[in-house]
């Protein structure tokens, strides 16, 4: 779980390195990383790093949409 929980930061830390923030359609990723980190056990880690990561850019969307 703690493992899973770094994951995920890293992959908001990670968006934050970015430039430019990526386009909103890699949002469809969520669910398929999701859909994996349930099916295989294994590939939590790396799916709750891209969730992080996704969850940031949308978040960072909706914000920049409000101005």
């Amino acid at each position: 779980m703690t493992s899973v929980a770094l994951a995920f930061a890293a992959g908001v830390c990670l968006l934050q390195a970015q430039a430019a923030l990526p386009a909103p359609l890699w949002g469809l990723a969520l669910p398929v990383c999701i859909g994996l980190a349930v099916w295989r056990p294994a590939l939590r880690v790396p799916a709750a790093l891209v969730v992080g990561f996704m969850w940031a850019a949308f978040a960072a969307h909706v914000r920049i949409a409000d101005r």
